[in-house]
Formats: structure tokens, C-alpha cells, sequence
């Protein structure tokens, strides 16, 4: 049955680690049925239903310690290579919270068009009046207050005001203006791992110990195949997936029973 369609039962506590996927699907159900849920979901400021998931967190989230079998396919069998990389966060999301946020702005946009001296139904068309002189809020910001107006607001043209063409294009041209930073440094420099690769004691080759050749022969094959790390961590030495041709000319390595590739 999928969750995201059926009812889900009153009274009950409800907890939920849905793909990343569905994230966005999932926070949409539970604000629409007036739900609380524990959600197990990463902390990535930078992905479009992230805003929506602080609206939704009655307490600040809690970060889940890493273990070793933190991530895992196969009944723990098969781990998760960089499960560091999920930054994965425990959250109580209600409904409560956010009407009383939506509350709060709707506040905001009435006390505004006050001042105008023009009633809040009458300025549907100057929405984004109110919104320009902060021009350092990010558009996920503007869209908290978007969808405040809209949750208090009449149907416009038949659509909701965050669905009108002039909030959307506004909206867009906020993400141009202000777009999302990204902070990307890099935990380690490739120059300096390939210059030391070329020294003791990993070279010259004809005299380097059988470790360090290994370890040596690992890092290239994995830096040359970044992007296919996990199903390099699966390769396995037991004797099912351990193969050497005659002569010892070469090995043939194999993935561990049950592992699925994403």
C-alpha cells in the first residue's frame, strides 16, 4: 500500500526515513492531514523541500551519531560507504508549528497593507511589495511568506497566490537575485595524494612492499572510478567472489551475494 495515499491512523506515534525521493511527498501529506511524525531525513539547507521541513520541526532537529553499520543493505551485510555524507537528523514535525508561523506572517502582510491604506483582499496584485525591501532574505524565505498570504488568502483566478503566474515569476527572479550559496571544501588536496604516491613507500615499484602496493593500486583504481565508490567498497575477497585465472595473470574480483546496485 502506499503511505503517501492511504489514511494514516489517528493516535498513534508515527516515524518515518523515507527516500530522498519522497521527502518533499511526504512533508506535503503531513502538512495537508495535520500530522505528527518523526522523520529521519538529511540536513541539506541547499535542497528545495529543506525550508519547508524547519516550518514543519516544532524542536531543532537531532544529529544521529554515526556507527559503523549505520547504513546498511542485505541485514547489515553490505554498509554504507560514507554514511558522513548524509548528515542524517532526527526531526518532530507537526502542523501546529506551522500555522502559528503562518500565523505570525499573515500578521505581517495585514498590518502592511494597513499602512497602505488598502484592504489585505484588494492587494493580492502588490504582494511582492511588501517583500522587496529585504533583498537579503533568500527565496526560500519569501516563500515561507508566500505561502503564509496564500493559506489565509481567497483563489485568485481560480489558483492558489502561490500558484499565480506574477508570485512564480517574482519568486524566480528572487533565486536569480539571491541564488543559494554552496560550501564546497574539499576535505583532502588530489595534487598532494598523487605526489605522494610517487614517493617512498610507494615507489620504485620494483622494490615497494606488497602493502603499500596495494594500498597504491586501491587509491588510483578508486580515484579513477570516484563515482562508483559504493560498488567498489562491495567487492569482496571470500572465496565466491575471488578468482585468479592460471598462471596468476590476473585476478577477478566479484560483489558480495545480495548486493543491489543503485
Amino acid at each position: 500500500t502506499d503511505a503517501l495515499v492511504c489514511s494514516w491512523p489517528r493516535g498513534l506515534r508515527k516515524y518515518a526515513f523515507p527516500p530522498v525521493s519522497l521527502i518533499a511527498q511526504t512533508l506535503c501529506k503531513v502538512r495537508e492531514d495535520k500530522e505528527q511524525i518523526l522523520l529521519v531525513a538529511p540536513f541539506w539547507p541547499n535542497r528545495t523541500w529543506f525550508s519547508e521541513l524547519m516550518l514543519l520541526s516544532s524542536i531543532p532537529p537531532w544529529c544521529i551519531p554515526l556507527s559503523m553499520d549505520f547504513l546498511s543493505q542485505e541485514k547489515g551485510t553490505i554498509w554504507h560507504p560514507r554514511p558522513d555524507l548524509w548528515n542524517l537528523h532526527l526531526w518532530t514535525s507537526e502542523t501546529f508549528h506551522l500555522q502559528r508561523l503562518y500565523n505570525l506572517k499573515w500578521c505581517i502582510f495585514v498590518n502592511w497593507c494597513a499602512s497602505q491604506r488598502e484592504g489585505s483582499m484588494e492587494m493580492w496584485h502588490q504582494i511582492s511589495a511588501i517583500l522587496p525591501p529585504r533583498r537579503h532574505l533568500s527565496a526560500s524565505t519569501l516563500k515561507v511568506q508566500v505561502a503564509a498570504i496564500s493559506a489565509n488568502y481567497d483563489l485568485v483566478e481560480g489558483r492558489s497566490v502561490g500558484k499565480h503566474n506574477l508570485v512564480i515569476r517574482f519568486l524566480r527572479g528572487a533565486r536569480r537575485l539571491n541564488p543559494p550559496r554552496l560550501c564546497l571544501i574539499p576535505s583532502w588536496d588530489l595534487s598532494v595524494v598523487l605526489q605522494a604516491l610517487q614517493q617512498d613507500p610507494f615507489e620504485p615499484l620494483q622494490s615497494v612492499d606488497l602493502s603499500a602496493l596495494s594500498m597504491k593500486t586501491a587509491v588510483l583504481t578508486a580515484l579513477t572510478s570516484v563515482k562508483r565508490v559504493r560498488d567498489l567498497q562491495v567487492l569482496s575477497i571470500n572465496d565466491s567472489c575471488l578468482e585468479f585465472e592460471p598462471a596468476d595473470s590476473h585476478i577477478i574480483l566479484r560483489p558480495q551475494p545480495g548486493y543491489m546496485p543503485k
